[in-house]
């Protein structure tokens, strides 16, 4: 006969308050009965937060929680792990869960959410977003101070909580001080892997040619190339979103398939887009779509072969190289057109049953063709924009770089503007340096960046690069600096630098660095005695037309494979129309400016617009031809404004007229002014 005994349970087994009772029945067996309030992790006992990423105490029992870490990454994830499955309605609302700008009491960009792994773990992720270039920018800020704030009900805050699952509020408030002082964490650390898919015939699930050894054939026309990164990518390194293009990686056609002899190899025209990155599964997906499908096959018995690089120059945020760069390629589907097929006897112009209403300038029917309203040839094709801006060019682009005031610049500042092609600089900012030029130190940013722009045009022989350059203000901080000839051979070649001691001015687009690099012979000695930033003019050009993967081209960024030029084969393969604009007389076959769309003109020729066809233009779109716009400018301004640039076929506005005197200012002198 079995005794009957009651087992007692030590306190340490009564986790969340849940009351375990265990009961020795008659027959020997164990039970576990647990009380009414839920078991662990039900949801129903007591909320406090348990731990974090920033080494935090245990708020068991509603103590206040601290944080072990301080010093942390600008793009690092703040999670923090309660006792209980976190309710995601409750994080709806900021302040349950509060990071907060110590200095501008500002709340920076982010998402909170509940981990999808683990219903107990909160995260706070700053947000990855990226500029028009693929630069990226981040939710927290380099070396700022934020609070990581939770309420707790035991310390009095007001709500709202994190709360439950099952309807608990957080007990124990935590309160932590974080400083972004540790750059950027590599979310994957090492080198990123890119896989690169494509659809075939058949259908079936996309290869990936970068693990495939077999050769890839019958790629559709209408695939797509997906790139997939297993890892948090510099977009920048991946496509410009304001083109559509890729700075480094490439899709091109190997005409005769022979890949020993790629001299003959064309860009395969088209566009790149990007999905913002997958913080969750730590991931990057790119999308190339070829401009009317990749061209076909061909018949002869070697096909043509579409050839897919990925460089070493492709990054992750870290910036570690993609560890498996290289070639691919595969071979499209062959593409059998049929016959086109005229009418018995041709074209009758009966009746317009065969007539291309939105392209056709002239009138059918009556058995005869007579002109129409339409204008022009047509010969550019269609051009559509949808919702989107783009420009045309009416004239050759000249080379073009950028000089950016973060504010007026000091003489303390020992800012200097520097340009040179195999000559020493002259140019400089900081006053009393015993050079051709000074540039006078006045109280507003305006009058300096006028001032230097006088000074520049005053003094073309300052320095042997001068009168090759033309300078302009753009908006309230930037200086302009172009080629005075458009198609000079100055791409890459006038180089420009500036120095300053607090980072007031800087070359947009380049990257300072700590000393001037010992190869740039140009600059001149001692020149890395401040942050440096160097660049030279890009960008100049013919004025090409729709050539995707120019930047700044006649119209850019369009479908090229639409315009009706005469193409070479290369052109036919890479989709790329003839570049033969040159006057500013735009002829296409339909225009069509859909609802929000503007087109924008820029050039030295007047813009002429024809449309052989269809001219549509919603209400809400723009054909914009205006100058440029200078903005306010001061009434005690020593210097008059400058004549800001005219629209296409305009000539520059006039300057303001000069204070009569210089009484009150602490102009420097210019020579030759």
């Amino acid at each position: 006969m079995n005794d009957q005994r009651r087992t007692l349970v030590r306190p340490s087994l009564m986790k969340n308050a849940a009351r375990l009772l265990l009961v020795t029945a008659l027959t020997g067996t164990v039970s576990i009965l647990s009380s009414c309030n839920g078991g662990v992790g039900a949801g129903g006992g007591a909320m406090y937060v348990e731990s974090c990423t920033l080494g935090c105490t245990n708020g068991d029992g509603g103590l206040q929680v601290s944080c072990g870490i301080v010093n942390t990454y600008q793009n690092q994830d703040i999670a923090v792990v309660f006792s209980e499955p976190v309710a995601p309605t409750s994080l709806s609302v900021n302040n349950a869960f509060q990071v907060i700008d110590i200095v501008t009491a500002g709340f920076p960009a982010g998402s909170r959410l509940v981990d999808p792994h683990d219903s107990r773990r909160v995260i706070f992720r700053p947000r990855l977003s990226f500029d028009a270039s693929g630069n990226p920018s981040f939710g927290f800020g380099a070396n700022q101070t934020y609070q990581i704030r939770v309420p707790g009900t035991n310390q009095g805050d007001i709500g709202p909580y994190v709360q439950s699952s099952g309807g608990q509020q957080n007990q124990s408030r935590m309160l932590c001080t974080i400083t972004t002082s540790q750059g950027l964490i590599d979310p994957v650390p090492g080198a990123p892997g890119v896989s690169i898919f494509v659809r075939t015939i058949g259908g079936g699930a996309p290869i990936n040619l970068a693990t495939t050894t077999a050769d890839v054939v019958d790629v559709l026309s209408a695939s797509e190339i997906t790139f997939v990164f297993n890892d948090l990518m510099n977009i920048g390194t991946l496509v410009q979103p304001s083109s559509g293009q890729s700075p480094f990686i490439s899709v091109k056609v190997d005409p005769d398939g022979d890949l020993s002899t790629p001299g003959d190899q064309v860009a395969v025209g088209g566009t790149y887009s990007y999905q913002n990155p997958d913080q969750t599964n730590l991931t990057t997906t790119m999308v190339f779509t070829p401009f009317g499908g990749f061209p076909s096959a061909g018949s002869a018995p070697v096909k043509r072969k579409i050839v897919v690089d990925v460089p070493v120059e492709v990054k992750d945020l870290a910036g570690h190289s993609v560890a498996n760069p290289g070639k691919r390629t595969f071979t499209p589907e062959v593409a059998v057109f049929g016959a086109v097929t005229l009418p018995a006897g041709g074209e009758q112009f009966n009746d317009d049953s065969n007539e291309d209403k939105a392209r056709s300038g002239a009138n059918w029917g009556a058995g005869r063709l007579t002109a129409g309203t339409g204008g022009g040839s047509g010969r550019l094709g269609d051009l559509v924009i949808d919702n989107q801006s783009r420009t045309v060019f009416t004239s050759a682009q000249p080379a073009v770089a950028r000089i950016k005031f973060q504010r007026n610049v000091r003489g303390t500042d020992a800012g200097r503007f520097m340009f040179g092609d195999a000559v020493p600089h002259v140019l400089y900012r900081t006053p009393n340096n015993a050079t051709p030029v000074d540039i006078p130190i006045r109280s507003f940013l305006t009058d300096t960046m006028k001032e230097t722009v006088a000074a520049f045009r005053n003094n073309p022989t300052a320095n042997p690069l001068l009168s090759q350059l033309s300078f302009e203000i753009e908006g309230a901080d930037t200086i302009v600096v172009s080629s005075a000839t458009p198609g000079a051979a100055l791409n890459g070649v006038a180089r420009l630098a500036t120095f300053s001691s607090t980072l007031v001015i800087t070359v947009v687009g380049s990257l300072a660095s700590a000393t001037a690099d010992p190869l740039d012979t140009n600059w001149v000695a001692g020149g890395g005695d401040f942050p440096y930033f160097t660049g030279t003019l890009s960008g100049g050009l013919d004025n090409g037309l729709g050539v995707p993967t120019t930047p700044g081209a006649l119209i850019n960024n369009l479908n090229p494979h639409l315009f009706l030029t005469n193409l070479t084969l290369a052109q036919f393969f890479a989709r790329q129309p003839d570049p033969v604009v040159s006057d500013g007389r735009l002829e296409f076959t339909l225009i069509d400016l859909q609802a929000n769309s503007t087109l924008t003109a820029r050039g030295d020729n007047s813009l002429r617009l024809f449309a052989r066809g269809l001219f549509n233009m919603a209400d809400t779109a723009l054909i914009d031809v205006a100058g440029s716009d200078l903005g306010g400018h001061p009434s005690d301004a020593p210097i008059g404004q400058l004549g800001s640039r005219g629209g296409p076929g305009a000539g520059r506005g006039g300057q303001g007229a000069d204070r009569p005197d210089d009484t009150g200012t602490n102009f420097l002198n210019l020579v030759n002014c």
